[in-house]
């Protein structure tokens, strides 16, 4: 992880989730948005997004490919892997939308991200993708704005 990543990922910090991207086509993959919010050059037109996200993009936007688990107190809440076999798994990360983020930790060796919030709720992000073909060729993604600024 370069220095760039992750000195963006550790101002996380602090940062308000204010809307969380996930369900539908793209099955247990997701955003999440924080931090302010940028006029887009043209708004979305996806219509299941709220005209807040359609309008603007993220100041920061967390989007997850690989496998991951959010957990509360030793409970875990939902997985990718349960994705399908449970249908409240797209309410249950949308849950993290009103929380700030209390702690990021991004590892050295592998890339795992995990973001703690500030009910207790931890989102833990697996780097599980590795030297496979894909067309998704990172595990997680941290973009600013309309900019990408990097991913693992």
């Amino acid at each position: 992880m370069n220095s760039r990543l992750r000195a963006a990922v550790e101002a996380l910090k602090g940062e308000r989730c204010w809307y969380v991207s996930c369900g539908g086509s793209v099955g247990s993959s997701f955003g999440l948005a924080f931090g302010g919010m940028v006029k887009r050059e043209a708004p979305l037109k996806n219509k299941t997004h709220p005209p807040a996200f359609r309008n603007n993009n993220p100041e920061f936007e967390v989007m997850v490919w690989s496998s991951w688990r959010l957990s509360k107190g030793g409970r875990i809440l939902a997985t990718s892997d349960a994705w399908d076999e449970r249908p409240d798994s797209a309410a249950r990360l949308r849950s993290l939308k009103g929380l700030r983020v209390s702690k990021v930790v991004a590892q050295a060796a592998f890339g795992d991200l995990a973001l703690s919030f500030s009910d207790g709720r931890r989102l833990d992000v697996f780097c599980d993708r590795f030297l496979t073909p894909s067309s998704i060729e990172n595990n997680w993604e941290l973009f600013s704005g309309p900019g990408r600024i990097g991913g693992v």
